[in-house]
């Protein structure tokens, strides 16, 4: 596990997929835009 924490890779994957996730439910985009 801590081989994927430290991939960079995984994090260019997850960041952008956390960031629509919470844009897709609102509350998170309301409070970042």
């Amino acid at each position: 596990m801590s081989g994927l924490l430290s991939d960079p890779w995984f994090y260019a994957a997850a960041i952008p997929a956390v960031i629509l996730v919470g844009l897709s439910k609102g509350g998170f985009g309301g409070a970042v835009g």
